[in-house]
């Protein structure tokens, strides 16, 4: 007869789930959607007063504002520790909402920039690992955390309950390549548009939350969110407005999609909640700096390609470095498939003799696979010189002696462009690469189906 366990037990088995290697993994092949919390997005050392908190220290200015206004008692400035203690002060809506505009519009947020923003999470950013970033914070720190990842122009800014009209018209290929997006949950505080709408009080989440449930069931983006696995850093919200949050973004109770959840600075002594989180298999941890300084060791170990089966006479990927996620994907895919794959190491080696082990890989196989992505769409409209420009020409090099020296003028091996993203073949850009990738047919990964690559590649290579 087995041993009955206590509820907990059994969850806490069911948390036990969680591995780091997998977590790493599914980071890499883009996989988690990251929510940011407020209290997440600072550095503590240069925003002590905040304790590393954006709402925090907008609340500060917000304060500075109504009292140089002389709108704030001096003897009522103590009390005041969160927008709703302005509200019981009796300052209305309009008054607190202008002096949180005022406070964004008179703050210079970039002269500090490198500093201000939490390093942890800047450096868990530039991983590019996640396409996808939802934020509870309302301010503009993280929009510029990502325009320092993706470009200016780079990414898409939405909110959560009218994302749907910037995912109408996106279409996702078999890599999950979209162009990336930040998205607001209690909206923007956006002092170039006064009639913008974001949260402060209570009654405000209350309202949004409502929008949230009457567009449920027709939100794209919500839908889109739903394939992934989530990776939340922060957001402590109170309890019952973290489950309304929790079960927006993952659907009915049990009904949450594969794979590991993530919920960080969620504390085991938040009662109900972290239970409610728990039997919902998500992973909690304690403290958000010290797990994203751990989740990035894990990825820089899993984005070290140097330790895959690299085999030659077969398939050279080619990729730029912050592609390295869909090269991974692609390796995974091939080699599972039977198919023999080099995949170029973290291009961080240099020297004569790197160079020639990648110019002797690339000269015994027999179909080079290119991947063109929105980053190199960016770097071949900015003249950008990059490694993996170089393995084109060291591809057109041997093409060109192949042509020669055959005797139906045909290069032996194979040159396939996989477009992903936003990447179009038929644009200016792409005919300032080299002949050998203008002149190939292009495997379209938004249109195709890997397994027919796959079918092509082992046609080839046989």
């Amino acid at each position: 007869m087995p041993v009955p366990t206590k509820p907990n037990e059994q969850r806490l088995r069911r948390d036990s789930d969680f591995t780091w290697e997998q977590f790493s993994k599914d980071c890499l092949l883009n996989r988690y959607v990251l929510v940011v919390g407020n209290e997440t997005v600072l550095n503590r050392n240069v925003n002590p007063e905040a304790e590393g908190d954006s709402l925090k220290l907008l609340l500060g200015l917000t304060i500075q504002e109504l009292a140089q206004m002389n709108a704030i008692p001096d003897n009522r400035l103590d009390s005041c520790h969160s927008y709703n203690d302005l509200f019981k002060l009796n300052y209305s809506k309009d008054a607190v909402k202008e002096a949180v505009l005022n406070a964004i519009r008179d703050n210079d947020f970039y002269p500090c920039f490198d500093d201000e923003i939490e390093p942890a999470l800047m450096q868990l950013l530039e991983t590019r690992c996640f396409r996808v970033v939802i934020t509870t914070a309302i301010d503009p720190y993280l929009e510029i955390a990502m325009e320092r990842v993706w470009g200016k122009g780079g990414f898409d800014v939405v909110q959560i309950e009218n994302a749907q009209q910037s995912f109408k018209q996106v279409s996702f290929d078999e890599f999950g390549v979209s162009r990336p997006v930040l998205c607001y949950v209690f909206g923007k505080a956006d002092p170039e548009r006064p009639n913008s709408r974001f949260v402060l009080s209570e009654n405000d989440a209350m309202e949004k939350i409502s929008t949230w449930f009457k567009k449920y069931d027709s939100n794209k983006f919500l839908d889109y969110v739903k394939k992934f696995q989530l990776l939340s850093v922060g957001a402590k919200f109170d309890d019952w407005m973290f489950r309304f949050f929790w079960y927006l973004l993952r659907g009915e109770f049990g009904n949450a999609s594969g794979g590991q959840q993530v919920a960080v600075e969620i504390k085991k002594d938040d009662g109900s909640l972290a239970n409610y989180l728990m039997q919902e298999k998500v992973k909690l941890f304690p403290d958000a700096r010290q797990f994203m300084q751990e989740a990035l060791e894990k990825i820089k170990v899993a984005t070290d390609i140097s330790r895959l089966p690299r085999k030659e006479n077969g398939v050279f990927i080619s990729y730029a470095h912050e592609d390295r996620y869909i090269a991974q994907q692609l390796f995974e895919r091939l080699h599972a498939a039977g198919v023999n794959v080099w995949l170029d190491e973290d291009k961080l080696e240099c020297g004569a003799e790197y160079e020639k082990r990648i110019r002797n890989a690339i000269n015994s196989c027999k179909v080079f696979l290119t991947i063109l992505s929105s980053q190199v769409k960016a770097d071949l409209v900015a003249q950008t010189d990059r490694w993996y420009q170089k393995e084109w020409q060291w591809a057109q090099s041997r093409h060109d002696e192949e042509e020669h020296v055959s005797s139906n003028g045909q290069a032996q091996f194979k040159v396939i462009p996989v477009v992903v993203g936003d990447y179009r073949f038929n644009e200016d850009y792409h005919q300032k690469l080299p002949t050998c990738v203008t002149g190939a047919t292009a495997f379209e990964s938004a249109k195709n189906n890997v397994e027919r690559l796959i079918h092509i590649i082992n046609s080839l290579t046989k």
